[in-house]
């Protein structure tokens, strides 16, 4: 048995409340159970392989030990003696961490949902939309008919908002502080925005290496001035290195306008005319004769003709 590193023992009835007992306990992974006191001793650790720990148990004593350690709140499952570990944390002892959608696909996660992530410089998990098929790890999500409001305070945009639910078309935002993580991981990352019109054809324009800056740069983004998929207008390339803005933190670096104040939304504006015209998460119209270039909508084209807008959704790749 264990000569040494009890560092709990209780009185129990038989061997299964013993072993039950260490089950409840995070720090137990072994027991040394004595039947005739009804003494059960909780272990902090395991037998060596060489047994240089271990001494003959008497007549009465008997000594049990986890086979599997699963680390990270896993649990044991006792018919396999598998872990089973919770998102985001995956592995043989769940030793392992899913940083981004990228690692769940890569992994052979499959489905598509809320799922759980820890980017390596996030101060913890949280949770994100993903679309496992390609990786998918979506940043934002609105629709014309929706009733979530775009219109919000800074720390409404640093934090996230809305519902992210197993319906890929809830509305949502990701959140500044969330994107900065996400995209400081050791990966590079592609953002695409995907543009659905009322006749339910897509549009889409991505862009390479993206990345969000954290808040001592006011969440500033850098990406390839060269997209690699230009449907629709651009409205990344001229503001690299350009601080978000929201009504209640104006970083347009214009003195005569409130940029998100007037386009009613959130979004990384510059100048005094609101450079780019397209704001993704501004006001949005469902009058079919306004999308031939009206600056105050969400996000416009000449391409599009007569034909409005259903939903704009941004995601990493």
């Amino acid at each position: 048995m264990l000569q040494y590193c009890r560092y709990q023992t209780y009185t129990v009835r038989n061997l299964l409340h013993c072993l039950a007992t260490c089950r409840i306990d995070d720090a137990c992974v072994s027991v040394v159970h004595e039947r005739s006191v009804k003494l059960c001793h909780l272990g902090a650790t395991t037998a060596f392989l060489n047994c240089s720990n271990m001494v003959a148990a008497p007549p009465g004593v008997a000594y049990y030990q986890q086979t599997v350690i699963c680390q990270n709140t896993g649990i044991v499952r006792t018919k396999s003696d598998t872990c089973f570990c919770p998102e985001p944390y995956h592995g043989e002892t769940c030793e392992l961490i899913f940083r981004d959608c990228h690692d769940m696909k890569d992994a052979g996660v499959v489905g598509m949902g809320p799922r759980v992530v820890f980017p390596a410089t996030a101060p913890a998990p949280f949770t994100v939309y993903c679309l496992l098929k390609f990786g998918r790890t979506f940043i934002f999500s609105r629709l014309v008919t929706g009733g979530l409001d775009f219109n919000r305070p800074w720390q409404d945009y640093v934090n996230g908002f809305g519902d992210i639910s197993l319906d890929l078309n809830a509305e949502h935002w990701l959140g500044l502080e969330k994107m900065h993580h996400l995209t400081a991981n050791p990966r590079t990352y592609k953002l695409r925005f995907q543009i659905i019109l009322t006749n339910d054809s897509n549009w889409y324009t991505t862009f390479k290496e993206f990345k969000v800056m954290g808040s001592a740069q006011g969440y500033s983004f850098t990406v390839n001035p060269n997209p690699i998929t230009f449907q629709v207008d651009d409205c990344m390339t001229s503001l690299v290195n350009t601080p978000f803005s929201t009504y209640d933190n104006d970083n347009d670096g214009s003195g005569g306008i409130n940029c998100a104040e007037s386009r009613g939304g959130g979004w990384w504006f510059k100048g005094a005319n609101c450079a780019p015209v397209c704001s993704p998460l501004g006001k949005l119209t469902t009058d079919p004769a306004m999308w031939s270039g009206n600056p105050l909508d969400a996000f416009w084209s000449m391409q599009f003709g007569m034909v409005s807008l259903a939903n704009i959704s941004a995601y990493l790749l």
